[in-house]
């Protein structure tokens, strides 16, 4: 289960913004940063854009 910890570290290490990482997974900046600040368990959505991009699949593409 991915928490908003585990969303800032995935972000972080392809040194991606907030800005940027909202566009390729399409969820606002605003509800990364509290995701990411609050630490609770990230919505199905997103945890599935997430294992496409570990699999090298552009969720938006």
């Amino acid at each position: 289960m991915y928490t908003g910890k585990d969303l800032k570290v995935f972000r972080e290490s392809r040194d991606w913004s907030l800005r940027r990482f909202s566009t390729v997974v399409g969820v606002s900046v605003k509800t990364l940063q509290v995701m990411e600040k609050e630490d609770k368990p990230i919505p199905l959505q997103l945890r599935l854009a997430l294992a496409a991009l570990k699999e090298g699949i552009h969720p938006i593409e």
